[in-house]
């Protein structure tokens, strides 16, 4: 599968975590967009990025920022070629990560069907790195339930996408910027 680079990046979340995705967009030369709730309209995340456009007034505060269809419309509009959902907000969501996908925008975070498995009511997971490997521990309401409730293969397949994920993070960025590194001597 062959990537194209991202021209223009809409972030889908505010304050802080969008600046953060804005300052590592413009260091790879890609555009950046912010969305902003009305309430927003002063914070620092929209001034931060190439461009920014207003959510729904109606919505409010919060709903403005879950507003998928909201927030789709403006990539549309804008030509956006990818969405980074940030934290929280729309980012675990398996609805906005299809809703981008039927737009033909990158969604930069995991595949629908990985968020799907993760949004479940019953079973939340946590992703933490232990040494030289991560692994995934399910957390339930009932401690005596057992913690292999997907089995061997499923367990797999989770931990190698977030594992290619990490890597492939590392081999571009790192192959990238290495004029950024100073040999010790």
């Amino acid at each position: 599968m062959s990537l194209k680079p991202f021209k223009k990046l809409l972030v889908a979340n505010r304050s802080e975590i969008a600046i953060r995705v804005f300052r590592a967009a413009n260091e790879l030369g890609i555009r950046t967009v912010a969305i902003f709730a009305e309430e927003d309209r002063l914070s620092m995340h929209r001034f931060k990025a190439d461009e920014a456009y207003q959510l729904d007034k109606s919505k409010g505060p919060v709903g403005a920022y879950l507003d998928i269809p909201g927030v789709i419309g403006i990539a549309v509009e804008q030509g956006v070629d990818a969405i980074h959902p940030g934290y929280g907000f729309l980012s675990e969501n398996p609805e906005f990560a299809r809703a981008c996908a039927a737009q033909g925008i990158a969604f930069v975070g995991p595949r629908p069907e990985l968020l799907a498995m993760i949004r479940s009511e019953k079973h939340k997971l946590v992703y933490f790195s232990g040494g030289s490997a991560g692994q995934l521990y399910d957390l339930v309401a009932d401690p005596g339930e057992t913690r292999n409730l997907w089995g061997r293969e499923a367990y797999r397949e989770v931990q190698h996408e977030l594992t290619s994920a990490l890597l492939d993070w590392l081999y571009r960025n790192t192959f990238k910027h290495r004029d950024l590194f100073v040999e010790a001597r």
